[in-house]
């Protein structure tokens, strides 16, 4: 026969009322002291921010250590004046001297012309490196110091080491380096030069020099419209390169001629400049990076899938850019508008036409052929002598792509 202990169920139950108030007290104390909780957890989001920003920082630099190399090897070789083999010259002036094509398909004294030298090296490579940090719109890397320096290891590989110093002498990013492949014999071969222009197997001018960077894995299936708001080819090729910009094509004025820039599997930098915002109810907004006090929409991602064709010249009349007539003989927005020529438009379909050959998920349709002001609210761009005769464009560019496939 079990007994029945009378003091210990006392105790018990004394016990649990003890417990029953030391666990409200706590659960008080909790809720008295949230307002302290709730500023420890925003101090650790902003630490937890901060880290996210200096690791994507880091990021940023090391790729751009890795593709300013690679820019900065090309564009030695390309100033070498080296030619792709299927260019039928018999001989030209380059910076190194004389180059004779034939000796270029042996080999023969290509080495005496493309040499490699640490300082010109590093002239290229800060040229390519000070693009690429200028585009990062998170820091103004451009106010940090940098030293560079640069090895050619046996194995015929260069080292590229960096080192970031901040405005305040303090180490920014202490060190990093890339080990790049000197391009060879083979590969100097197929560069274009970045001083002269060069007709291509589609009949275009080509030159190098200009900005660029990967698509990654998207597919070309949009081009992008655009003016040049200039006169000429060169004015427009020395804005784009001292701006860090570029088109993969421009349209001469003159004659319709179609200059090329950037390789149509390379992404050009025409149509971006758009970032991510929260507003005031944290809804996430695409905004123009170049304002900061307003949201002016935008598209973003429109480099790495549209190729970038752009029509020489001023879109509006202007002290420094001044036009003979306007478009249609009228101000459309309160500006005159420089008229394009038949010949560009023209000629600007059947590079169309012929783009839309070479890539098939790229369709002729007004959705996939659009002005730069479709995606960047800012622009009026290339202005109404495109847009209003947009179908025209895309029914003669139709037109040319039927005789292409037939």
């Amino acid at each position: 026969m079990i007994k029945k202990n009378k003091k210990g169920a006392v105790v018990l139950f004394f016990s649990a009322i003890v417990m029953v108030v030391i666990f409200g007290i706590v659960i008080f104390l909790m809720a008295t002291q949230r307002p302290t909780v709730e500023y420890v957890g925003m101090s650790q989001l902003s630490v937890l921010n901060a880290y996210e920003f200096t690791e994507n920082t880091f990021a940023y630099i090391d790729m751009s250590v890795e593709i300013a190399s690679s820019r900065a090897s090309e564009r030695l070789a390309s100033e070498a004046g080296q030619l792709r083999e299927e260019f039928e010259v018999e001989r030209t002036e380059y910076r190194c001297g004389q180059v004779v094509y034939p000796l270029i398909n042996d080999e023969s004294g290509v080495e005496n012309c493309m040499v490699f030298e640490e300082n010109a090296f590093k002239r290229a490579f800060r040229i390519e490196f000070d693009r690429l940090l200028r585009k990062y719109d998170k820091l103004n890397l451009r106010e940090y110091d940098y030293d560079v320096e640069v090895e050619l290891l046996e194995d015929g590989r260069i080292r590229t080491d960096v080192v970031f110093v901040s405005p305040i002498r303090f180490p920014l990013y202490p060190f990093t380096s890339t080990y790049h492949e000197i391009m060879s014999a083979d590969n100097w071969i197929g560069v274009v030069p970045s001083d002269e222009y060069v007709e291509n197997e589609y009949g275009y001018l080509e030159r190098g020099g200009l900005s660029y960077g990967s698509r990654g894995r998207a597919s070309v299936d949009t081009v992008v419209m655009h003016y040049t708001a200039g006169r000429s080819i060169e004015a427009a090729y020395n804005a784009l390169e001292q701006h860090g910009f570029s088109y993969h094509y421009l349209i001469d004025r003159e004659d319709g001629k179609i200059y090329q820039f950037v390789p149509e599997d390379k992404a050009a930098w025409h149509a971006g400049g758009c970032e991510e915002r929260l507003d005031e109810r944290n809804e996430v907004k695409h905004c123009r990076s170049s304002y900061e006090d307003e949201c002016v929409s935008c598209v973003p991602g429109y480099n790495s899938r549209s190729i970038g064709i752009s029509f020489v010249g001023c879109g509006y009349s202007r002290p420094e850019c001044k036009i003979d007539a306007c478009y249609l003989d009228q101000h459309v927005d309160g500006k005159c508008w420089d008229p394009f020529t038949e010949e560009q438009f023209e000629s600007a379909a059947r590079l169309v036409a012929e783009i839309a050959k070479r890539h098939p998920e790229f369709k002729l349709e007004n959705d996939n052929i659009v002005s730069h002001s479709d995606i960047a609210a800012d622009k009026a761009d290339p202005g109404p002598g495109f847009d209003e005769r947009r179908e025209d464009f895309i029914a003669l560019a139709m037109e040319y792509f039927e005789e292409l496939e037939s």
